[in-house]
C-alpha cells in the first residue's frame, strides 16, 4: 500500500479521502465475507469511469483494495464522479417508525396511544394506568378488573408496556400482545404475535407463561427475546426458560441459547448465539450478521411500513453484515447496501423495487 501511494500523488489523495470516509462511517461494519466477485465488478466499473485513472497497472495491489472493501463499505465510494445520480434511484425520503399503538380494552373500547404521554388514563372499572415515555404502565394501578386487554402495534410502530406484576415488555412493529389487567390463578399468562423483548419480574411459585402460536415459553424471572413472524425464535439473555411444544416435549434454554421452533412440525433447534444481534432493536440498532437481503428487507418492511419487490429473485440471496441506526431514514441504509453489491433501489412512495445496478 505504501508503494502504491508513493507512485502517484493522486493515489495518496485517494487514500486520504478513504480515511476520512472511514472515520465518518465507523457505525457501519461490513464483514470480509462479502461476494468478492461482485465487489470486484463494482470496483472495476467505478474505476473505469475515472478517465485519469488506469486500473491495470495496479493489479498487484488487488488484495489490498479488496481488503479495504471487506473491512468497510466499498472502495467505489471514493470514485463516484460528481454529478452522478444517487445510488438509490428516485429519491423519496422514508421516515423510520415511531411509538404508536392501539390499546383494546376487555370491554371492547379502543384507545389510540400515539401522542399520549405523561398522562393518567381512566379506563373504567376503577382502572387507572400511567402513560409516560411511550410506556403504558399497569404496575402502579389499583387494578380490580381481570379483563384481558390487547395492545396492537402497527407496521412502522413500537411501544413499551409494564404489566401489573412489574414485567417490562418492548413490542416491535407489526406485533400484538394480549394480557390481563391483573394476574390471578397459578400462572401469569400472556399471548404474543410478532416480536417482543421481555424482562420478566421474578415471582417465586408464580411462573410467567408466554403463549406464541400455541407454543408455551415458561419462565420464573428472566430476560429474553421472542420473534414469531414466521418460525418462533426465542433468544435467552439471562435466566432460564422452558419451551413446551406439546404435552411431551420440553426444551430448556440457558443464557446465550436460541431455540427455534419450526411451526410446521413443532421441532425445536437449539444453538448458541450472540444475543446482542437479536436484541439490538431494543437499543435503537439494526444488527445484521451475514443476513440475506430478503431478511433485511422484511425487517425494513415492518419498521418503515414499506412494500418491497424484486426485479430478480436472485437479489434476495445477497448477504450483508453491518450495524445500522434504527431511527434513521431508510435511504442511507439502502445506499450503503447498494455500495457493496450489484443492486440498486427504486423508491416510489412507500414501494421499493430492488433492481440491477
Amino acid at each position: 500500500m505504501k508503494a502504491w501511494m508513493e507512485e502517484d500523488a493522486d493515489n495518496k489523495k485517494i487514500f486520504s479521502e478513504y480515511l476520512i470516509f472511514l472515520k465518518n462511517a465507523q457505525r457501519i461494519r461490513f464483514s470480509a465475507t462479502i461476494d468478492e466477485h461482485i465487489a470486484w465488478k463494482v470496483i472495476y466499473s467505478k474505476l473505469e469511469e475515472r478517465r485519469t485513472f488506469s486500473f491495470r497497472p495496479y493489479l498487484k495491489y488487488a488484495s489490498v483494495l479488496l481488503a479495504l472493501v471487506s473491512l468497510t463499505i466499498s472502495y467505489q465510494v471514493l470514485h463516484k464522479p460528481k454529478g452522478n445520480k444517487d445510488i438509490v434511484s428516485e429519491i423519496h425520503v422514508i421516515k423510520p417508525g415511531k411509538p404508536k399503538a392501539i390499546l383494546e380494552l376487555g370491554d371492547g373500547r379502543s384507545i389510540d396511544l400515539q401522542g399520549i404521554n405523561d398522562s393518567t388514563l381512566l379506563l373504567g372499572n376503577g382502572l387507572h394506568i400511567q402513560v409516560k415515555n411511550e410506556t403504558i404502565d399497569y404496575s402502579e394501578a389499583d387494578v380490580s378488573s381481570e379483563l384481558v386487554n390487547t395492545i396492537h402495534i402497527p407496521k412502522g410502530g413500537e411501544y413499551n408496556l409494564v404489566l401489573s406484576d412489574g414485567t417490562r415488555i418492548w413490542l416491535n412493529s407489526d406485533s400484538e400482545l394480549s394480557f390481563p389487567a391483573k394476574f390471578t390463578g397459578e400462572k401469569r399468562k400472556v399471548f404474543l404475535k410478532g416480536e417482543a423483548y421481555l424482562e420478566v419480574a421474578k415471582k417465586e411459585n408464580f411462573p410467567f407463561v408466554l403463549d406464541v402460536k400455541g407454543i408455551q415459553v415458561e419462565v420464573l424471572g428472566t430476560s429474553f427475546n421472542v420473534k414469531a413472524y414466521d418460525n418462533i425464535e426465542t433468544t435467552l439473555v439471562e435466566g432460564k426458560v422452558n419451551i413446551h411444544t406439546n404435552a411431551s416435549t420440553n426444551v430448556i434454554l440457558k443464557p446465550g441459547d436460541q431455540g427455534i421452533v419450526d411451526t410446521h412440525n413443532n421441532n425445536v433447534e437449539v444453538k448458541q448465539v450472540d444475543t446482542r444481534i437479536y436484541t439490538s432493536w431494543v437499543n435503537g440498532m439494526f444488527t445484521f450478521r451475514s443476513m440475506t437481503l430478503e431478511e433485511i428487507m422484511k425487517t425494513f418492511e415492518r419498521w418503515y411500513n414499506v412494500t418491497v419487490s424484486y426485479e430478480n429473485d436472485d437479489f434476495k440471496h445477497r448477504h450483508f453484515t453491518g450495524n445500522l441506526e434504527r431511527y434513521e431514514e431508510i435511504n442511507p441504509h439502502l445506499e450503503l447496501i447498494s455500495l457493496t453489491t450489484d443492486v440498486d433501489f427504486k423508491i416510489s412512495g412507500n414501494d421499493i423495487l430492488v433492481v440491477q445496478k
